[in-house]
């Protein structure tokens, strides 16, 4: 049978969940967890680098061609 509450706001056993969704875990489980959100965040971490350089490096590839062709331009003024 249900009790009901005494008081208005009062919580019954209806009112609390039966899962609070907090998890307790030894030591190690815990030191082991964080090692793998560590080496999770390093990933993503280095993935991001990855992108960062290949755009850089595509980047830096567009700025040489363009100095090689002012150069080229700029000999042939001087060459005339």
């Amino acid at each position: 049978m249900e009790k009901k509450a005494k008081y208005e706001g009062e919580l019954t056993e209806k009112d609390i969940p039966k899962d609070l969704g907090i998890e307790i875990g030894s030591k190690e489980q815990v030191f082991w967890e964080g090692v793998k959100d560590k080496c999770e965040q390093a990933i993503l971490n280095a993935k991001r680098d990855i992108e960062i350089n290949e755009t850089l490096i595509l980047l830096a590839e567009q700025r040489i061609s363009e100095e090689k062709e002012k150069f080229k331009e700029h000999n042939e003024k001087i060459n005339k």
